[in-house]
């Protein structure tokens, strides 16, 4: 992949080459090589990095009523992609092996989501849904 480490947004320097992700109300105080509650952020040398930025785990084409879309074109599908990281902790997560643990991913950039994507079309797909 052509971007290995995406700078993350929302966050501020802490002494001692530690942040604080603002991104949620858990306010993770995350220090160097470490990760924040979700796991899809990590402190690497005192920068906030969106680790699981182009780590797809999940790839699936979806019928659209799956989604929490009532009445929104009815009978047809969406391409739903998603990666390892939740900042919630649920018993009942049908998505634990994906959310909570660090699972097999495969790399793509978001370019090559969006033509995996269309190739889809044909099938009656009419988009990408960040899911999981």
């Amino acid at each position: 992949m052509a971007e290995d480490r995406v700078d993350a947004l929302y966050w501020k320097s802490l002494p001692d080459r530690a942040i604080e992700c603002q991104l949620c109300p858990h306010r993770c105080r995350i220090n160097d090589g470490k990760a924040g509650r979700c796991r899809a952020r990590r402190n690497m040398g005192g920068n906030l990095i969106a680790w699981s930025y182009g780590k797809i785990t999940s790839l699936a084409l979806d019928p659209i009523e799956k989604k929490p879309l009532k009445y929104f074109y009815p009978g047809s599908y969406i391409f739903s992609a998603g990666s390892f990281g939740c900042n919630f902790r649920c018993d009942f997560c049908q998505n634990w092996t994906i959310s909570q643990q660090e699972a097999p991913f495969r790399q793509m950039l978001p370019a090559d989501l969006v033509a995996l994507a269309e190739k889809a079309v044909s099938q009656g797909n009419i988009g990408v849904a960040h899911t999981y």
